[in-house]
């Protein structure tokens, strides 16, 4: 599946910021059967989609909204295994086209000045971050980068809460965030403990260790963030 893509990258970043949180969700409403919230999350899904011009998503998900209540368990369950299949395949697709948009010159992109004084202030953490590869992939707007930062604050900052069947597919969606972000700390550490989940080893040391990274960080972050001028 190859769909024509926005070539906004500010658009394609945010896509990116939350897309694995929307697929998680979405595989956990359809274990509950709760047709509601499976219908809710299609339209989160369905809006996310259009937003970067996935039609061909887009529709999928607006037929599970449209026909979740109506639809058998196992007609449900195919139709959910389907979005997931075109959303895994999207994803990497997006990703692949923003590498593209990347490598050619942004006219719109903000003034090296605005960048540098971002830094400098991030240079003010003692925090391990990729500041400028990660402003480079938000397309060149510190703006943005700021943006999903805060919302990776509000989505991780608080601690963990989750079920132990859904750690792995948790780990994973931190350590995309993080990577993205330029978070490398937080990064490495969700990789080591996702590993540690695939052995079956003993993860629980990491996981504890990840989350007391994950609110350090963010609580630096939010302090930090409140100084942003751009």
């Amino acid at each position: 599946m190859s769909q024509k893509l926005s070539n906004n990258s500010a658009v394609l970043a945010t896509f990116l910021a939350h897309c694995v949180k929307d697929m998680m969700q979405l595989k956990r409403v359809l274990k509950r059967s709760d047709t509601d919230a499976l219908k809710l999350v299609a339209q989160q899904i369905s809006a996310s989609v259009a937003e970067i011009g996935a039609q061909d998503t887009c529709h999928l998900a607006q037929q599970l909204e449209s026909q979740a209540s109506s639809l058998s368990a196992q007609d449900k369950q195919a139709m959910c295994n389907q979005l997931v299949t075109d959303y895994q395949q999207l994803i990497q697709q997006v990703r692949s086209h923003q590498q593209r948009l990347e490598k050619q010159p942004n006219p719109n992109s903000q003034s090296a000045t605005d960048v540098n004084s971002v830094l400098s202030q991030l240079n003010a953490l003692d925090l391990n971050i990729d500041r400028e590869e990660s402003i480079k992939r938000c397309g060149g707007s510190v703006e943005l980068y700021k943006k999903l930062l805060l919302k990776f604050v509000d989505m991780y900052g608080n601690g963990f809460t989750i079920a132990s069947h859904e750690l792995q597919a948790f780990t994973h969606s931190i350590k995309g965030a993080a990577s993205y972000l330029g978070l490398t700390d937080i990064a490495e550490l969700a990789a080591r403990s996702e590993q540690a989940l695939k052995l079956n080893a003993d993860e629980q040391v990491l996981i504890a260790q990840l989350e007391e990274l994950t609110i350090r960080v963010c609580e630096q972050l939010k302090r930090q963030l409140t100084a942003f001028t751009t």
